[in-house]
Order: structure tokens, then C-alpha cells, then sequence
């Protein structure tokens, strides 16, 4: 039985066959693919937060470009973040994930967010044996895209655990690059002119 969501996770306690097997066929399902299940989410150990632009590539270097632009759906510029997570609560409970940006050279901050986020346990992919939380998008509220473009900014992030523990924290530093929708914006600029 594959039970992928559509993020692609895999909830073993909803998908994962008779005791000692990896896979329960359903009626038509006439492939052999197994589903390895692997361990939990490693319940007790040290709580430990990554971001990245992709958690699954691992966490960037200090330095590395940190990709931004416009959303979607428009509004204040923002740059987006894969979250992932170690520690043991309530993963029913939504938890408070909060981010800044900060200008390393005017020690100004240029972004911020604080959302509610929910952790799904993730026991197979690159994310397997983290809680992964989705996409967290550092918003800069009252900025140009023209004017970011550069600058060297430390990105620090911060999951408030339910129940009174120490906020679990991470950061990373690199220089802003606008990519994220930029050939739509230099489109829109043609067509105007």
C-alpha cells in the first residue's frame, strides 16, 4: 500500500501494513514496490531546528545566497524556507515558528514573520525522521525589491515549543539575491514600456 500524501509524506501509523511488513496491496495496486518505513521522529532527542530553501539539500552554508522576490499572489517581498524539526510535543498542537532578518552590516532588521505552524512527522524521503513543518516566507514588510537586492542579511529562526521549553533556534547568513519571480517582473516591465 503507498500512502503518499501530497507533500509526499509518508504517515506510517495511517499507511503502514500488518505488523513486520512494509506494504499492503489494495485491490488493482499490481506493482511490487514495498514501503520502507523508518524509524520515528526521534522522539527525545535534542531538539534541533533546520531551514533552508530546501531542507532536503541540507542546511546552506553561511554565505550562500538566500533566494527572494514576490510572492505569487503578490504583496511585500518575501523569501521562503523549508522548516524542519527535533523535539518531542504535542504534534497536534500548532506552535509558533517566528524569523528575522537582519542587515549584518547596519544591524537594521529588514523581515520578519511569526505564523502558526503545523509539524508533521516525516518517516520516509529526505525528510524522514524530522518533523517538517512546510515553507515559513520571510516577509519585508515596506521594501522594494530593488533595494534588497544584496545585502548581506542573518536570517535567525525560532520554534516556541508548547510546553514552556526553550525556544528551539537556528540561523544562517547570505546575501540576498532576488530570483524568485523575476523574469515575471522584467516581463511586466517590457509590456509596459
Amino acid at each position: 500500500m503507498r500512502c503518499l500524501l501530497p507533500l509526499g509524506f509518508l504517515i506510517s501509523s495511517a499507511c503502514a501494513g500488518p505488523a513486520g511488513h512494509g506494504d499492503t496491496d489494495l485491490p488493482g495496486d499490481t506493482d511490487d514496490t514495498d514501503v520502507v518505513v523508518s524509524p520515528t521522529c526521534a522522539w527525545g532527542a535534542e531538539p534541533a531546528l533546520e531551514f533552508a530553501r530546501s531542507v532536503a539539500t541540507g542546511r546552506p552554508p553561511d554565505g550562500a545566497a538566500i533566494e527572494y522576490g514576490n510572492p505569487p499572489q503578490g504583496g511585500a517581498p518575501y523569501a521562503p524556507f523549508e522548516v524542519r524539526l527535533h523535539a518531542e510535543f504535542d504534534t497536534t498542537q500548532r506552535i509558533e515558528v517566528s524569523a528575522n532578518a537582519v542587515d549584518t552590516t547596519s544591524g537594521e532588521e529588514l523581515g520578519t514573520i511569526v505564523q502558526p505552524q503545523v509539524f508533521l512527522c516525516a518517516n520516509a524521503g529526505p525528510h524522514a525522521g524530522w518533523l517538517y513543518g512546510g515553507e515559513v516566507h520571510v516577509r519585508f514588510w515596506d521594501r522594494t525589491l530593488e533595494e534588497l537586492e544584496g545585502k548581506v542579511v542573518k536570517v535567525t529562526m525560532s520554534v516556541a515549543l508548547p510546553d514552556g521549553a526553550e525556544p528551539v533556534l537556528a540561523d544562517s547568513t547570505g546575501a540576498l539575491t532576488w530570483v524568485l519571480g523575476r523574469d515575471a517582473a522584467a516581463a511586466a516591465g517590457a509590456a509596459r514600456d
